[in-house]
This record gives structure tokens, C-alpha cells and sequence, in this order.
């Protein structure tokens, strides 16, 4: 089974299930919540996909999912074509330019990466990508890349571009290139830049980069978004606090302890900050975020946290808070934080959900992996999305006031029965799977339940299940029963299930025309 997603920052199913059978959720699943923007950065931009503990994808519909495999096919046709746009750094050493995805392509970028080609800049143009050869006459200053083996190969003009952008086409299988190099003599502006690279100059993405500091880099002072993902880096460079621009600051999978991030509250200009990601890094403790009056995303998720006090002062206009992957044992601090719409605190400790009852706008909640084993959504009646899989939850009570929830995640509990689901009418997915059901019961308003996972239970029999299902019938285009004495000891129980459910698409592992 596909487990939790919430970069990140995502929780859709992005596949469908598998017909194994589902494992508790286990960390970097969904993903989440690709920051939508004009042009996006690589796949390792600032706010990542939020994969988090005990939270699921939502399920895809059959069409939209076969609308995504041609997208990937599309993806894996580009891998050796591949489109740059004419913007290289000019040091002379072949650094990395920022990656930009083809439209419906992003796979493309981890494709280059995990086969060490170069990485180059990517535009889309239009709604498709560019199509023009390596070939032909040359005629830009600086149209000759060489590579580190002598390779050289000339970039043209495409015939396609539009805007009068300079755009070509690398053969990346054909021809070895392990790193760029810029001809010498040739300058950055030998190459005609389109529009979105002015928009994105102030964007530095240094993922992955082996660095263990920054005494190399160029730091322009005027960067919004700076990505230091995955490197080695243990203190900060005092050329970030002079970035009065700087929004977007990713720290992400570093060796930071909690003094060297400190330095962040000690330089004013930065102090403007709307979105910090500090994920997986050896903090133990939250930051004091209180200067940060503009903060809308903060990320400490795969730390060694245990307390949320640093949470006491941050500003009000937080949106989104991912704390995964901590020991935090309790919920606090929240009272003020009046905007907060995404709280992720999968795979912690917590055992009671106190201090979320005044968190009104909050949409989307990730409790995955924690002690649970009582619900109170007192107040939370914007929730969407909820996630509290493989806690020690007995009852399905609690959701009652939650009238617009959309998707529900109850798997690997011990719930004994189907109940308080009746004012739930616009859920679309219900997961209740691995649990200790025999019957199903409460779903006959669920008028637009899509997806239900029921499997790994003990539904004894398909007797009855027709009329309990009977609300549903219209809506029900996915369903799990594997596992269960009903699937097991009924070798015709698929035949039976598509003619009580005629729109159904997906019977466990089955899909359907």
C-alpha cells in the first residue's frame, strides 16, 4: 500500500493501491502539496513534497490516473531529448544551473540526476515542449558547451521558440556530459534569456550539492528563495542575514543544531521570512520564531524535538506547521496561531488532542503513528482532511461536528464498528482498513463516497452488503475488500461486487473499463 503523503509540503494518493496488503504508514510517501507558482523549480524546491508518517494518497479517479501515465510516458520520451533553455553561469567550471520543469516532465530532472548528466536549465514553451535538434547553424556568442571527456556538441537556435527565446536540444544519451563547461571567454549574456529568467534571478537552488559551507557560493544579498537541501552544512553564512529580500529559506536534510539556527533570529533583515523549512536536521527544540512577523510556513519535521513551546510567540499569520517525525509527547501552543490551516504531527507521542480545539480554520490534520485513543474534534469544523492511522483508537465517534470533511484515515486502529459517520456527507474516502470490522454500517448518506477501504477486516460475508451499500451505489468507484472471510471463501465475490456497484472501476488490486 502507498502510505502517507503531507514536501513535504504532499495528502493525494498519486497511485492507486496496491493489492498487497497495507503496511503502516512509513515516512516520504505523499507528498504533498506542490507549491503551485508560474514557473517551478526543480523537484527539490523549497517547500518539497511534505511526505509524512500515517498520511495516505487520495485515490485518483481510473480516467485522471490513466491521463498520469501518459504524462509519465511523455516524461521518460523527453529523458533523451532534452529542452535547455540558453541560460548557463559563466564560471568557467560547469556549476549548476537552476532546473526548470518541462511541462508534465518533472521526472525528467531526478531521470538526469540519477544517471549524473548535467543539470540544465528547462522551460516549457506553451502547452508543448521543444521539439528542434542539436543540429545546425549556430548563432549565439557563446553556443559551444564542452564537457570535462572534450565532447563538445553546437546548440541552434530552435525554430519554435517564441518570444524570440533562445532554445535548444541536448542529446544526453548520445553524448557524455558529466558537468557543463562554458567555452572561455564566453559571459552568461551570450545566451538571450527569456522572460522567466528575469523573474527568477533571485532564486538559488543548491540541493545536493556536497557542500560543507558556503565559502565558495556566490550569495547575492538580493536572492527571494535560497535551497540548501541536502548538503553538509553545520552553520549558517552570515551573507544570508543581509537578505532583506529573502522569503523562502530550505535548511532541509543538513547536520544544524539548535545554536547555529539561532543566528536566524540575531539578523533583522531576514526578519521577513515567509516560508522556513528545517526539516530533518538535529534541532531539539522549535526555534524562537517570534521575529518572524510574516511567517506562513514552518517545517521542523525529522528532528529530535519534544516540546512545541517554541511555538508560544509566532505570528499569526502561520498557515502551515509540520512537526513529523519528533517526540512530542503533547499539543501546544497553538491558541493563538487563529490561521493555521495544516497541522502535521505524525509519528510522535502525543496521546491526547488537547490544545487543538481553537485552531478553527484548520483544514487539514496529520496525527499518524501517535498514541491515540480517543477523538475530540470539538470546533474543527473547516477540517477536510484528517489522517489518525495506526494509533489505538477503538470507536469512529468524534467526527460528527466535521461536515465538511472530505477524506477520512482510520487504518491500522481496533475500531470495532462503523458509526458517527452519518453527518459526514461530503466525505469522498474513507479508509478503514486493517481494523476489527464484521459489518458495514453508517455510510447510507455518504452520497458522494468515492473510494472505501475496507480491507483487512473481518466482514465475514457479502450477505447484506448490498443494501448497506445501497446510499453509496451512485457515487462508489473504488473499493477494498481483500483479506477479509467475504473476499477469501467467495472466488466469485469480484463477479459479485460489480453488479451490485455497477460504477465501480476498482475492485482491490482490478481495475475495470
Amino acid at each position: 500500500m502507498v502510505a502517507e503523503v503531507g514536501t513535504g509540503l504532499d495528502g493525494r494518493r498519486q497511485a492507486k493501491k496496491s493489492a498487497s496488503a497495507p503496511d503502516a504508514p512509513s515516512a516520504h510517501d505523499l507528498r504533498a502539496r506542490p507549491k503551485k507558482r508560474k514557473q517551478q523549480v526543480a523537484s527539490s524546491s523549497l517547500v518539497d513534497d511534505r511526505l509524512t508518517l500515517g498520511r495516505k494518497r487520495a485515490a485518483i479517479p481510473h480516467k485522471q490516473q490513466q491521463q498520469q501515465q501518459q504524462q509519465l510516458r511523455t516524461a521518460h520520451q523527453l529523458s533523451t531529448t532534452i529542452n535547455i533553455v540558453a541560460s548557463v553561469a559563466a564560471d568557467g567550471f560547469g556549476i549548476r544551473c537552476r532546473i526548470r520543469f518541462v511541462r508534465e516532465a518533472g521526472e525528467v530532472v531526478s531521470e538526469l540526476r540519477s544517471k549524473r548528466h548535467p543539470i540544465i536549465a528547462m522551460v516549457a514553451v506553451g502547452d508543448e515542449p521543444v521539439t528542434s535538434t542539436a543540429s545546425g547553424s549556430t548563432e549565439l556568442s557563446a553556443s559551444s558547451v564542452v564537457s570535462n571527456d572534450g565532447t563538445s556538441g553546437n546548440l541552434s537556435n530552435s525554430s519554435n521558440t517564441r518570444s524570440g527565446s533562445a532554445m535548444a536540444t541536448v542529446d544526453v544519451e548520445s553524448t557524455s556530459l558529466p558537468t557543463m563547461n562554458v567555452p572561455q571567454g564566453a559571459t552568461s549574456s551570450g545566451f538571450t534569456s527569456t522572460p522567466e529568467d528575469s523573474e527568477e534571478d533571485g532564486i538559488l537552488d543548491l540541493t545536493s550539492s556536497q557542500l560543507h559551507n558556503l565559502k565558495e557560493v556566490d550569495l547575492p544579498p538580493t536572492l527571494v528563495e535560497l535551497d540548501l537541501t541536502a548538503n553538509r552544512l553545520t552553520e549558517l553564512d552570515e551573507r544570508i542575514g543581509q537578505m532583506s529580500m529573502l522569503k523562502k529559506l530550505s535548511l532541509r536534510q543538513n547536520l544544524f543544531e539548535d545554536s547555529a539556527v539561532e543566528a536566524l533570529t540575531r539578523w533583522p533583515p531576514v526578519f521577513g521570512l515567509e516560508e522556513l523549512v528545517l526539516r530533518d536536521n538535529r534541532l531539539t527544540r522549535i526555534p524562537v520564531v517570534d521575529a518572524f512577523t510574516n511567517l506562513i510556513v514552518l517545517d521542523v519535521s525529522y528532528n529530535k524535538i519534544s516540546s512545541m513551546m517554541g511555538l508560544s510567540k509566532a505570528s499569526p499569520l502561520v498557515r502551515e506547521v509540520y512537526l513529523s517525525s519528533n517526540a512530542i509527547q503533547k499539543i501546544e501552543e497553538l491558541d493563538h496561531l487563529q490561521n493555521l490551516q495544516i497541522l502535521e504531527l505524525g509519528s510522535n507521542k502525543v496521546r491526547k488532542m488537547d490544545g487543538i480545539e481553537k485552531l478553527t480554520q484548520l483544514k487539514e490534520l496529520w496525527l499518524g503513528r501517535n498514541r491515540l485513543t480517543t477523538v475530540n474534534m470539538c470546533g474543527l469544523t473547516s477540517l477536510t482532511r484528517i489522517s489518525i492511522q495506526s494509533n489505538h483508537l477503538t470507536s469512529m465517534r468524534g467526527f460528527e461536528a466535521c461536515v465538511l470533511l472530505e477524506e477520512l484515515y482510520l487504518s491500522h486502529n481496533a475500531i470495532t464498528e462503523m458509526e458517527g459517520l452519518s453527518t459526514l456527507n461530503k466525505l469522498r474516502i474513507l479508509d478503514v482498513s486493517s481494523n476489527k470490522l464484521d459489518a458495514i454500517k453508517d455510510i447510507k448518506n455518504l452520497s458522494r463516497l468515492e473510494d472505501l477501504w475496507l480491507n483487512d477486516n473481518n466482514i465475514p460475508s457479502l450477505d447484506g452488503i448490498e443494501a448497506a451499500l445501497e446510499g453509496v451505489k451512485n457515487s462508489l468507484t473504488v473499493i477494498y475488500l481483500e483479506r477479509n472471510p467475504c473476499a477469501r471463501n467467495n472466488p466469485d465475490y469480484v463477479r459479485k461486487l460489480r453488479k451490485m456497484l455497477p460504477k465501480l472501476v476498482q475492485i482491490d488490486s482490478q481495475f475495470f473499463d
